[in-house]
């Protein structure tokens, strides 16, 4: 079963490091180590897809923004007309499906291909791929002329055209430590030298500005609702299962509701019946609407209970929105 998300990782600079932080700092050499093979023998082997690939990343493990990001750059693209048959290409992470394949919401449930893959699906053609790079040239033998990654930064048997390295700016790079001992994926250093321009959502509470290079660009964006998929206003039950599953709550309370219990779980967790029968009847009880993500929402398709679940829908908006836009014109033209 997969651990929730240390606090430790993201508690502020000001803070002394707990006992577990500094005896799993013990293994963060041998974790850069092997990060730093696996890497090079990546390298080595890497190839360049048919068609141009810009990636979607991060630098921590989960919990930035990616997808949101990855879905408002693929709007962007649509409605500035610079490519013509835009992919998403994604891992299809937790997924069972082993060979490159094109994504149907109405056929792929979330244990064959993950749910990120199904959200992305929502909005235009997807392809999972372990091997990236057979993702891409699947992407492109489907007609794709641009492929966004969602995610990948780490991933370097793709040659990427263009790389953006999201920041959430609420938890920043957390404690500046690499997995285990923090939610750094790599150090601080080598990410940023990956990305060619980078991406804060909301304001910049922990100062990662300071640590970002003048000479690449920075956009910002927020994230705001789908107005349309709110509930209306009165008690709910919450709950999520994300890098950090405490953003879903602060967005609820930020939107005015009434959260009368809250069920953070693991991210990416894959809910049993037992689990939605004890939702139901907790929001049953308390007469209140059942509330989660809409990436939530996709783990819970299969189920019989999914109907007395409500999704809430997010994207994310770039201010402004012709920075970005030029950007992209400028560097996929």
């Amino acid at each position: 079963m997969p651990l929730k998300t240390p606090s430790f990782w993201y508690r502020h600079a000001s803070a002394s490091a707990p006992l577990p932080e500094i005896l799993l700092g013990a293994l963060a050499v041998p974790y850069q180590w092997g990060h730093r093979v696996n890497q090079s023998m990546q390298s080595a082997k890497a190839k360049k897809a048919p068609v141009p690939v810009l990636c979607v990343g991060n630098a921590v493990a989960g919990g930035s923004g990616k997808t949101p990001i990855a879905q408002a750059i693929m709007h962007l693209i649509k409605k500035h007309d610079i490519a013509q048959t835009p992919y998403f290409l994604t891992r299809g992470y937790k997924g069972t499906l082993q060979e490159p394949t094109l994504v149907c919401p109405d056929h792929h449930s979330y244990a064959q291909s993950g749910d990120e893959s199904l959200l992305l699906a929502k909005q235009a053609p997807t392809v999972i791929a372990t091997k990236r790079i057979d993702g891409a040239e699947l992407a492109a033998l489907h007609g794709a002329d641009v492929i966004i990654m969602d995610d990948g930064l780490q991933h370097a048997g793709l040659i990427k055209d263009l790389s953006f390295l999201v920041i959430d700016g609420q938890a920043g790079f957390g404690n500046l430590k690499t997995l285990p001992a923090g939610p750094l994926r790599e150090p601080l250093e080598e990410a940023i030298d990956k990305a060619d321009a980078f991406i804060l959502i909301g304001k910049d509470k922990r100062g990662v500005t300071n640590l970002l290079p003048e000479q690449k660009p920075l956009f910002h964006a927020h994230i705001e609702p789908v107005q349309s998929s709110l509930p209306e206003k009165g008690p709910i039950v919450a709950f999520a299962g994300l890098g950090r599953p405490e953003k879903f709550y602060h967005f609820l309370q930020d939107m005015g509701y009434s959260i009368a219990a809250w069920h953070p779980f693991p991210d990416h967790h894959n809910y049993s019946d037992d689990e939605l029968d004890a939702l139901i009847t907790q929001a049953g009880a308390l007469q209140a609407k059942l509330v989660t993500t809409d990436k939530d929402f996709m783990r819970l398709k299969d189920h019989n209970q999914a109907g007395h679940v409500h999704p809430v829908q997010i994207r994310a908006v770039f201010s402004p929105e012709s920075e970005i836009s030029g950007f992209l014109k400028d560097r996929l033209s």
